[in-house]
C-alpha cells in the first residue's frame, strides 16, 4: 500500500536521498530571509537535541497530548496564537515561547554561527507571516472589489513580495 517511506509524513525523518534529515516546513516562506531563520531555528533544535539525548525522555500521555494540541493551535492561529503549558501555568504567547526557545538554543545558534538568522524569527512572529500578509491583502481589496479581484491582488502581492 506504501511504496516507501517517503509516503508518510512525519514532522521529522531521515533522508532517504541525503545525509540529512528532513523537517516538515510550518508553512511555505514568501521572503528568502524567513526560510533561512526557520531553517537555522531547526538546525539549532536539532544540535540541542543531538547533544542532550535524555531531554523530554519523562513525557507522559499527557505531555503528549499537551504537544499535539499546541501543533494544532500553530496550525490554526499562527503567531496570533497561545501554546496550552505542560505546568498548568495557563496560555503562553507565540512571542513568550518563542523567547524560551530561543534561549534555550542560544549557546547552539552561537555554535553553528547562525545566531543573527535565527533573530529573524522575532520578526517573522512580529510582523505576521506570509499567510497573515496574504490574508490582509485578500481582505482589503474583498471590502471593495469582487473576490476574483481580491485573490488576483494576493497573487500580485505574492509575485512582488516574492522578488523582493
Amino acid at each position: 500500500m506504501i511504496e516507501d517511506s517517503s509516503y508518510v509524513w512525519w514532522a521529522l525523518r531521515p533522508s532517504l536521498a541525503h545525509p540529512t534529515l528532513e523537517l516538515r516546513a510550518p508553512d511555505c516562506c514568501t521572503f528568502v530571509d524567513d526560510s533561512i531563520a526557520i531553517a537555522a531555528l531547526y538546525r539549532s533544535l536539532a544540535r540541542r537535541l543531538c547533544r542532550n539525548p535524555t531531554l523530554n525522555e519523562d513525557m507522559t500521555a499527557v505531555t503528549r497530548a499537551i504537544i499535539v494540541e499546541n501543533k494544532w493551535r500553530a496550525q490554526r492561529y499562527g503567531v496570533n496564537g497561545t501554546f496550552a503549558s505542560a505546568d498548568g501555568s495557563g496560555a503562553v504567547s507565540v512571542v513568550d515561547m518563542l523567547e524560551r526557545v530561543l534561549q534555550e538554543i542560544e549557546p547552539d545558534a552561537a555554535a553553528l554561527g547562525c545566531k543573527a538568522h535565527i533573530g529573524r524569527c522575532r520578526s517573522i512572529v512580529r510582523a505576521g507571516t506570509s499567510a497573515d500578509a496574504q490574508l490582509a491583502v485578500f481582505q482589503a481589496h474583498a471590502k471593495s472589489e469582487s473576490r476574483t479581484h481580491a485573490l488576483d491582488a494576493v497573487t500580485d502581492w505574492l509575485a512582488a513580495a516574492t522578488l523582493q
